[in-house]
């Protein structure tokens, strides 16, 4: 199946960059994990090891099988904690719960070395150009935003008069919590009072 070769290929090139999770999904060699797709059909197997092998049919014994609808799976593909995201889905696990499990927390951790991945391509001397210029890039954008977030807190705060001062906020909270104390106090009282009037 071309799909499936394909994504084989995008798979196994994306794991060549982030070699902790490779490591990772190495250890389970051998195991094979059953996908079953419902709405639209869809059933293939990933066998474990230094290389993922996706297949569209297998004789071997499976470790454990993830059964439920597309939308689930696209769900679980997007989310960043895999493992959470996997154990609160509609998604069904047969099988080896420790195992499915344990690869979704090892894809949580996909940190692809996008460095390595671009110098393929480009070769190791404008690579380290891009990557220079990328990560200038976005110290300059993370300064500027955080430029944005300061002076909008003071305008809000000093000329609006619209959010208070963190120390401002904290006596006042403090205020309504012993406020509140003692009015739970003064409660107490009168109910012993008017026990002892009864």
């Amino acid at each position: 199946m071309a799909l499936l070769a394909s994504a084989e290929a995008a798979i196994n090139k994306a794991l060549r960059y982030d070699p902790a999770t490779q490591q990772k999904i190495a250890r389970q060699t051998g195991k094979v994990l059953c996908l079953q797709i419902e709405q639209p059909s869809l059933t293939f197997y990933v066998r474990m090891g230094e290389q993922i092998q996706l297949m569209s049919h297998c004789e071997s014994d499976i470790a454990a099988t993830l059964r439920g609808p597309a939308q689930g799976f696209l769900r679980l593909a997007s989310t960043e904690d895999k493992q959470q995201a996997l154990m609160h889905s509609d998604i069904e696990i047969q099988g080896s719960s420790q195992f499915a499990l344990g690869l979704a927390d090892a894809s949580s951790g996909l940190d692809i070395d996008w460095a390595a991945m671009l110098e393929d391509f480009t070769g190791p001397l404008l690579a380290g150009f891009i990557q220079q210029r990328v990560t200038g890039l976005f110290s300059f954008a993370k300064q500027a935003m955080q430029k944005l977030h300061d002076d909008s807190v003071t305008y809000l705060r000093d000329e609006k008069g619209l959010i208070i001062h963190k120390l401002e906020a904290q006596q006042h909270f403090r205020a309504v919590h012993e406020l509140r104390l003692a009015t739970d106090r003064l409660e107490a009282r009168i109910q012993q009072l008017q026990k002892r009037l009864k």
